[in-house]
């Protein structure tokens, strides 16, 4: 199909339309209104799959009719949407959970969901549903599968609007039947049967759709949302939060649409018929049935799972009275009404790397256990609790709070490191590199106070009568300006010991205390030095400019 076809192709029944916006092959509007929560016409998943009309909604998925942009042919597509856990995100493809528990139930049925398309990839039976790719997208995930051209078992009962009689019934159901053991022998269970979810190819070819792998998962997670079923077709062990479930779940389910299709009556919900059945035994309701399989319906409606048929095998041996019998239809894949192009040999199934399944048919267990990981403590939870509010009996904390990793030796080891390495560089500063001349030399300016800065040499002023002859002035030395300290920068007493001595004898510099001793004296003349720890006696020298008191016998 080209391109430019793709804007005429009907969303209904992926035929070309070129007339108008509805189509004169099926009659479906392309221009009618969609629900918010279905995805729009034409959307593109995974760069190969356009999307059309909704096949089908229910309460944990959506199926649309869908184009194969690569192969040319129609397919469905089930998008895993459970409407009470998540939502649209304005309009767009994306997917958003109403608050954080919805969030981790819808993550913890996606698993499920894409667990079952691991488990139906596996199947190869004309009865059962062909998935034929999984992909994930728009933060959900979704199942490609054949699509058939047809009718649901319960629209096909409300178009013949009669019973069908016992031999119409086994014709549809026991070819269901032999597909469904092959599912129960991998130990995968459907948890969903009813009419809705057995499609009539041509009115003829039933094929077991919608298997309920991710709901039932959910359902035993959630309070929330453990009521989504069909009353009438569920037996009474799916309305527990918490159940075990067996072959006999799905042997309940099919022998209620049996009971449905003779009958033309729903049985009754099974939380009904606890304690008074109210259920019409089949054989007072159609006096044509046979006897062997009027009980064997009966039988297989029990109540509770154990008054039950426990296998297919089982339960087809009391249906036909022999053993289970071998398919009669035809075992390669349905092809559909419209024209396809011809469609290469299926490959050989390859051995997915699946994760390890648990016990389909577990023993019943009364508790369950799990370590806290905080305090490591082994705890019980209870019935009708769940894990996510479960608290700790030592620490009393939830497995959703952050753990706090105790104070470890490496860490105690690493501060035991760095703090010896500070020290040692805090001495080596203090001691070597401040010690040095030249950093003590760079540090003089800080030394001594802005008041106390050495006074300037007085310098002769020149004679006026020389420098009115301009022919040979006379030449005037300029003798360096003084260093002075920074008036805004505070003093510091660095140095109480004089500096090493010029070759004249006299130190280089000298200190705030021996410069404040000869203060008003004269040169030579006796002075004494404050100094932060004793008083020296000494004579006052003039030192860079400056008279400073040059210690000499202790006082």
């Amino acid at each position: 199909m080209a391109i430019q076809e793709l804007d005429n192709l009907c969303m209904g029944c992926m035929s070309i339309n070129k007339v108008g916006s509805v189509c004169p092959k099926c009659g479906f509007d392309n221009n009618a209104q969609q629900s918010s929560l279905v995805l729009p016409y034409r959307t593109i998943l995974n760069k190969k799959f356009l999307i059309g009309k909704v096949l089908g909604k229910g309460g944990f998925g959506i199926t649309y009719l869908a184009w194969d942009l690569v192969l040319q042919t129609a397919v469905a597509i089930k998008e895993y949407l459970p409407a009470t856990l998540v939502t649209r995100d304005n309009n767009r493809p994306m997917v958003a959970a109403h608050s954080d528990e919805n969030r981790l139930e819808f993550e913890f049925g996606l698993k499920q969901f894409l667990q079952e398309a691991r488990t139906l990839a596996q199947f190869r039976h004309a009865n059962v549903v062909r998935v034929r790719e999984f992909f994930p997208a728009n933060k959900t995930a979704y199942l490609v599968m054949d699509y058939y051209e047809g009718v649901s078992l319960q629209q096909f009962l409300q178009l013949k609007n009669q019973k069908l009689t016992e031999e119409e019934a086994l014709k549809i159901m026991l070819p269901v039947m032999d597909g469904l053991a092959q599912v129960h022998q991998k130990g995968f269970l459907h948890r969903d049967i009813k009419p809705d979810n057995i499609y009539l190819v041509d009115k003829e070819h039933p094929v077991l759709l919608d298997f309920g792998a991710a709901r039932s998962a959910i359902s035993q997670k959630s309070v929330s949302v453990s009521v989504i079923l069909t009353p009438g077709f569920a037996p009474f062990e799916q309305y527990l939060s918490r159940s075990n479930f067996t072959q006999s779940t799905d042997i309940y389910s099919v022998a209620a649409t049996i009971y449905y299709m003779v009958s033309g009556i729903k049985p009754n919900e099974a939380t009904a018929r606890l304690q008074k059945d109210p259920i019409i035994h089949l054989a007072n309701l159609e006096t044509g049935l046979s006897q062997q399989f009027s009980n064997s319906i009966m039988k297989a409606l029990a109540v509770y799972p154990e008054n039950r048929p426990q296998s297919i095998k089982e339960f087809e041996q009391q249906l036909t009275e022999q053993p289970a019998r071998t398919q009669t239809f035809k075992k390669s894949v349905y092809k559909p009404g419209y024209i396809n192009p011809p469609v290469a040999p299926e490959p050989k199934a390859v051995k997915l790397d699946l994760a390890p399944m648990e016990d389909p048919f577990p023993q019943e267990k009364k508790y369950e256990t799990y370590f806290c990981p905080h305090c490591k403590t082994k705890n019980v939870l209870r019935e009708g609790k769940f894990l996510a509010d479960a608290k700790c009996i030592k620490c009393r904390k939830t497995l959703g709070e952050k753990v706090k990793e105790p104070f470890s030796l490496a860490l105690l080891f690493k501060i035991s490191l760095v703090i010896p390495m500070l020290l040692l560089a805090y001495y080596f500063i203090t001691h070597d590199i401040l010690t040095e001349p030249f950093i003590k030399n760079m540090m003089l300016p800080y030394v001594a106070g802005s008041s106390d800065a050495p006074a300037k040499e007085h310098v002769p002023e020149p004679d006026l009568g020389v420098l009115a002859n301009p022919v040979n002035p006379p030449r005037v030395q300029a003798q360096p300006a003084p260093i002075h300290a920074p008036a805004s920068r505070p003093t510091m007493e660095a140095f109480p010991r004089l500096a090493r001595p010029s070759p004249d004898g006299l130190p280089k510099f000298a200190s705030l205390f021996a410069i404040k001793a000869c203060e008003g004296k004269a040169l030579h003349e006796e002075c004494v030095a404050n100094t932060p720890r004793r008083k020296l006696a000494g004579i006052c020298e003039k030192i860079r400019g400056t008279m400073a008191c040059i210690p000499g016998v202790p006082n």
